[in-house]
């Protein structure tokens, strides 16, 4: 099962009408009622059981993508949902990640690595097996050699949804290839996308979208109870899909 299977099957609602389901694969439409099911199905998925840690890279296609913000949301989501286990940290540095974060990450289940990887004097393998789940900000600066020594199972790619930020995303994907395990493309709603808001799904394509939510926008905390509706279902889904494609490997 390809990655776009897998996170239409996430989507998928139990005896759901077929023209419904159709609305949703071309629009990415979602109901106010299908909310709470969807939610729930992605915890689960969330929640799948591994055996050693697995690592995922967050790489910035641009400047100003969204990076650590979107990291953050995520690794808050999937921290409530597994009861913690999940440690964030900073490929050249932490700052930005402390500054998301907030004072109060560690009552979240959330544990920051305070030495950036490349300064840190423990393993990768070392780090990743402490916790379930290892979160790297790689930025938009990161090596071909930086990613080899990360050994992630999964990269996830950010940019901007504009057609520039879609071309950088592209680029970087053909760039990787397959040396870095699977690769999630992710775009990020902002106001000046100017390519038609997405209705509430993650899909366009087997790209990945992130709604426009402001509480994102690097200008405070990330506090998942602040976080938009159509946006938590996204990452909520988006947290599902890396467990998936990580655990599968």
């Amino acid at each position: 099962m390809n990655q776009k299977d897998r996170a239409l099957k996430i989507s998928k609602r139990k005896g759901e009408g077929g023209a419904r389901r159709a609305l949703r694969r071309v629009t990415g439409w979602i109901g106010n009622d299908e909310t709470p099911t969807r939610i729930a199905q992605a915890q689960r998925d969330e929640q799948l059981p591994i055996t050693t840690g697995r690592r995922i890279a967050f790489l910035g296609a641009h400047g100003g993508a969204g990076v650590t913000s979107l990291l953050v949301a995520s690794a808050g989501y999937l921290a409530q949902a597994r009861g913690g286990s999940v440690t964030v940290a900073g490929l050249r540095s932490t700052s930005d990640l402390s500054w998301f974060l907030g004072d109060n990450h560690h009552q979240r289940g959330l544990r920051l690595h305070d030495t950036p990887l490349l300064h840190t004097r423990e393993s990768i393998g070392e780090i990743s097996r402490a916790q379930q789940v290892l979160l790297v900000d790689c930025d938009s600066h990161v090596t071909d050699e930086e990613l080899s020594m990360l050994m992630p199972h999964v990269v996830v790619i950010v940019g901007r949804r504009t057609v520039q930020g879609i071309e950088k995303v592209e680029n970087i994907r053909e760039a990787l290839g397959d040396k870095h395990g699977t690769t999630i493309r992710l775009l990020r709603e902002t106001p000046e996308s100017g390519l038609g808001k997405p209705r509430g799904g993650i899909q366009l394509g087997d790209l990945v979208v992130i709604p426009q939510d402001q509480h994102l926008a690097g200008d405070s905390h990330v506090r998942i109870e602040n976080i938009s509706e159509p946006s938590r279902v996204a990452i909520e889904e988006l947290g599902a899909l890396m467990m998936q494609l990580a655990v599968s490997r």
